[in-house]
């Protein structure tokens, strides 16, 4: 397999510092913000306390952008590339979208650097951080062509190194997916025409072996899924399926979930409260508990509304779902921060619930780089979530 070395840049010998300082020093507090729900009927399970680290280099910020961790010399780095957003103007005022293949790197003490740049502009694929290393699977480009690219990021003394990894059977974006042990799984998705009921996986030690086609679900073809791994498991949360009717196409928010082991194969487990969708992925998992934290996402209440709402969108819903494995049940977790800003007509000097990003486990905490905040309008705010005993 060819390796492709993105532009090569020495990474600087640093100590190892610890995430409590760079949180102090460098992130807002949004805890005193949230407007957290009676705990009461809740679970015994950690609370989420939401602060920010610094924001991308770029004022618009980027939806469907890759993200995840790097690893090397002892040192993990979060690493951000691609995505898309609107440089010159919004939708509604014509604006274009634009896709991105900047990289960018964040060792936890100083700022962002751009190290370089994808093999392709693209977004709206998924990532995977699995010891020290990354894998971007899939994704689309401009005018939403999509692809069945996957490549291996590795970080080392002479920079980031991308490796061609076996493609996808199917060019596929808005897709969802996790690691269990070591091997990847992939669900759903679109090619640009409809949704996609695939699911595949591929082991990560044998890459040669190239994906191997699994058993779909027992439920609809669908996008903008959230996956999750909890006891070896995988599980497929809610999502959009497009349904057509005649030349068009019509979004069908769902709330089904199911849970997929190698030995036992697909089962169905309880269904969320609400319909959701692009939520950060994956799901939160606490193994201790066994449970699983969704994180906030579109409901798709006000869908087809940006051009008579505009800059006065009021976001996505902020509510985080958590699951129960043992009790099979869902209840509310608790809300995202939301503080409106007063800077910008969108409210981007703002905080805001994100959807069409991921979310990394880093540094003890959760990470949700980037993302939507309202139709066409992105951030380049960076969240960070600690969980609380």
């Amino acid at each position: 397999m060819e390796i492709v070395s993105a532009q090569r840049t020495s990474i600087e010998k640093r100590s190892q510092y610890r995430i409590g300082l760079v949180l102090v020093c460098l992130a807002l507090t949004l805890v005193a913000c949230n407007n957290q729900p009676d705990t009461d009927d809740l679970w015994n399970t950690p609370s989420l306390n939401w602060q920010t680290l610094p924001s991308l280099p770029d004022e618009h910020g980027f939806a469907g952008g890759y993200a995840g961790t790097l690893e090397t010399k002892g040192t993990s780095y979060l690493l951000f590339a691609g995505g898309a957003n609107f440089p010159n103007g919004f939708p509604w005022q014509g604006g274009k979208k634009h896709w991105y293949s900047d990289i960018y790197l964040f060792d936890g003490a100083t700022e962002w650097k751009n190290i370089g740049n994808l093999p392709d502009a693209a977004g709206y694929g998924l990532s995977i951080s699995h010891k020290g290393t990354m894998y971007l699977i899939g994704g689309n480009y401009q005018d939403a062509e999509a692809t069945d690219k996957v490549y291996r990021l590795t970080l080392n003394e002479e920079g980031l190194q991308t490796r061609t990894l076996p493609p996808l059977p199917q060019a596929t974006f808005n897709l969802c997916g996790a690691i269990v042990g070591e091997t990847i799984y992939v669900a759903g998705g679109t090619d640009g025409t409809g949704t996609l009921g695939n699911f595949w996986s591929m082991n990560v030690e044998r890459p040669e072996d190239g994906w191997q086609k699994l058993p779909t679900w027992p439920g609809s073809s669908r996008m903008l899924a959230m996956a999750g791994v909890l006891n070896d498991e995988f599980y497929l949360i809610g999502g959009v399926e497009l349904v057509s009717s005649g030349d068009t196409s019509r979004r069908h928010y769902l709330s089904d979930a199911y849970a997929y082991s190698e030995s036992g194969g697909w089962r169905r487990i309880a269904d969320m409260p609400t319909v959701k969708a692009a939520s950060p992925s994956p799901a939160i998992s606490l193994s201790r508990s066994q449970q699983l934290i969704v994180l906030s996402g579109s409901d798709g209440s006000l869908d087809g509304q940006m051009e008579t709402l505009l800059e006065n969108h009021p976001g996505f819903p902020p509510e985080n779902y958590i699951y129960d494995v043992r009790s099979d049940r869902w209840q509310l977790h608790s809300v995202m921060p939301k503080v409106r800003g007063h800077l910008t007509p969108t409210g981007r000097d703002g905080v805001w619930p994100a959807v069409t990003s991921t979310s990394v486990l880093w540094q003890g905490g959760i990470v949700v780089p980037s993302g939507e905040i309202k139709p066409g309008v992105r951030t380049p705010k960076i969240l960070f979530g600690t969980l609380t005993e």
